[in-house]
């Protein structure tokens, strides 16, 4: 039965009331010409008409069309070359109002029978709504009297039971399971990359280099965005998110931003490696106020000579360049080595070197005071 005509049927069994069926064959034998063929057309439709009153529930359109349409495409697997097999299973598809049990079948067609003939019937799977995970799936419901029936499952719950399809499909993937995301031919990213993309995240060089100079908002909508944005990123590019989240603790710092970073900081799981990197850049804000700000005070220059050779040294080997927001209170500073003293357990290597630098900041911060 063409679509077209079913869906003519249908509308009539929803338009028309229980009295008026008869109206549906008044032309049934008017010329001699249409015969025996007109009469068990007319004959089919009162038919499905009765039934589909009988049974409301279980002979939906939906589900109509949709045996329709597996029924066509069985017949098309049959013999490929009759391809208007093919033709009417997608014309009967097109009338499913579902999208959740359009996409299903569709999925079950091109995973069953179409995938190994026909490439251009991918087509198919873009034809479902986007927007349709918005919208619930249906709850099918048939008469009481199939309440205990024993059988197979319905061909519309196991449409709605098909997972949703991934449309971007790159070419390499094209054959593959369509509910799979497929990186590369083999569906595993290749290692060495995905350790070289951690390694670059790690080198100081990523933070400072020219692709990297634009300031990160610090309030706004933005503000709230672009991290979701670099972990989202991370996620498709298999980099370990902790590694990630490390990274943008330290870039916020490194901007100024230490409330925004402290937030960050709250879900990095490695703290003795973010304590060691948030070490390097207190150094670098210590040793710009007390090497390299041409306003420095002479409280600076005295606490200078007073320090420890050994940090002396640590700082002057610092380099101050690489931050973007040199110039930053002191009680930024000192918050932010308290933080990093919480991090290091006390037998880190590090750990005496923390606690120098933070009687340091808290000195030089009581001379400014005064």
């Amino acid at each position: 039965m063409a679509p077209e005509q079913l869906k003519e049927i249908l509308q009539r069994k929803e338009n028309q009331d229980g009295g008026d069926k008869k109206e549906q064959i008044e032309d049934g034998g008017g010329a001699e010409e249409k015969g025996k063929s007109s009469e068990d057309a007319d004959r089919t439709t009162e038919l499905l008409l009765a039934v589909c009153q009988r049974f409301p529930e279980s002979l939906s359109p939906d589900l109509l069309f949709a045996h329709c349409s597996w029924e066509y495409v069985v017949q098309w697997n049959k013999d490929p070359e009759e391809t208007r097999y093919l033709f009417c299973a997608v014309e009967h598809l097109k009338f499913i109002s579902s999208p959740h049990i359009q996409l299903g079948i569709s999925a079950m067609m091109w995973s069953t029978f179409i995938v190994k003939r026909f490439s251009a019937a991918a087509f198919l799977m873009e034809k479902a709504d986007s927007t349709m995970e918005d919208i619930p799936a249906p709850e099918l419901s048939v008469e009481e009297v199939w309440s205990g029936a024993e059988g197979p499952a319905s061909i519309a719950d196991l449409a709605l039971e098909q997972r949703g399809v991934h449309y971007p499909l790159g070419k390499n993937a094209f054959f593959r399971d369509l509910t799979t995301i497929q990186l590369m031919p083999s569906g595993d990213m290749d290692p060495g990359l995905v350790s070289l993309r951690q390694e670059a995240i790690d080198d100081p060089s990523f933070s400072t280099s020219s692709h990297a100079s634009i300031p990160l908002p610090s309030d706004g909508p933005k503000a709230d965005w672009w991290p979701s944005l670099c972990m989202d990123l991370g996620s498709l590019l298999q980099v370990n998110p902790d590694i990630l989240r490390r990274h943008l603790v330290c870039e916020l710092y490194n901007q100024g931003l230490d409330l925004r970073a402290e937030e960050v900081m709250l879900q990095v799981e490695d703290k003795d490696v973010l304590g060691s990197q948030l070490l390097v850049l207190t150094g670098q804000r210590l040793s710009y106020s007390l090497l390299h700000n041409q306003n420095r005070t002479q409280a600076a220059m005295e606490l200078l000579a007073r320090l420890p050779p050994t940090l002396c040294t640590w700082l002057k080997a610092m380099d101050p360049s690489e931050l973007r927001c040199p110039l930053v209170s002191l009680s930024q500073t000192s918050q932010l080595i308290s933080r990093l003293i919480e991090m290091l357990p006390e037998n880190h290597a590090q750990y005496s070197l923390a606690l120098h630098l933070l009687e340091a900041v808290d000195v030089l911060s009581l001379s400014t005071d005064d």
